[in-house]
């Protein structure tokens, strides 16, 4: 349906423009979590059976961090790896890096959502990821594009979207996870007063 919207209403050239924007910010986003979303959820698995938790709360703080530093490091690379990619004469009028720099904005989000979906999943939830990835990004995704062919906006209305609905996405499982974190609330206090002492 998403696809139909999109389709419909953007020319053949805004919706090329749009995809390959978006395949930009996929490339760098997924070197940028340096195999964080295999690796957190194998370490904590790991480390839950040899009942080590404050080697867990190591690995999650870690991972935000790493997610964290990758993220603003994938921003600042994201528009050179499109010129360097595309060579000169590929995007004249700057169309599609103009497009690129407003997705970029959108890349700590995803990663900071990879990263917590990888958390639940070494805890063995894995239904996080139908949640947020199958449900709620793409109905969220949905809402705003409508939104945005309902006021007849231009390309950049479709991005800024596309990029309002990752930061709800995200924002929705902060409250998710501060609501129903994977691991015990207990499990936590007593790891940071050991760390304390």
């Amino acid at each position: 349906m998403l696809r139909g919207v999109l389709t419909s209403y953007l020319s053949p050239a805004d919706f090329g423009i749009y995809s390959l924007a978006l395949t930009v910010i996929s490339i760098t986003g997924a070197v940028a979590t340096l195999g964080l979303s295999d690796g957190v959820p194998r370490y904590i698995a790991y480390f839950r059976g040899r009942n080590e938790e404050h080697k867990i709360h190591e690995i999650i703080v870690s991972a935000i961090i790493m997610g964290l530093i990758a993220s603003l490091f994938a921003m600042l690379i994201s528009p050179l790896l499109f010129e360097r990619l595309a060579g000169e004469g590929f995007d004249i009028q700057s169309k599609i890096l103009s497009v690129v720099r407003i997705m970029i904005f959108a890349i700590p989000f995803t990663i900071l959502l990879n990263v917590t979906i990888a958390i639940y999943r070494g805890f063995d939830l894995t239904n996080v990821n139908m949640y947020f990835y199958n449900i709620i990004r793409p109905v969220s995704f949905l809402g705003f594009a409508s939104a945005a062919v309902f006021f007849n906006v231009p390309l950049k209305g479709i991005v800024f979207a596309d990029l309002l609905s990752m930061v709800f996405t995200f924002g929705i499982m902060s409250v998710y996870f501060i609501i129903r974190p994977p691991f015990k609330t207990e499990w936590n206090l007593s790891s940071v007063s050991q760390q304390g002492s």
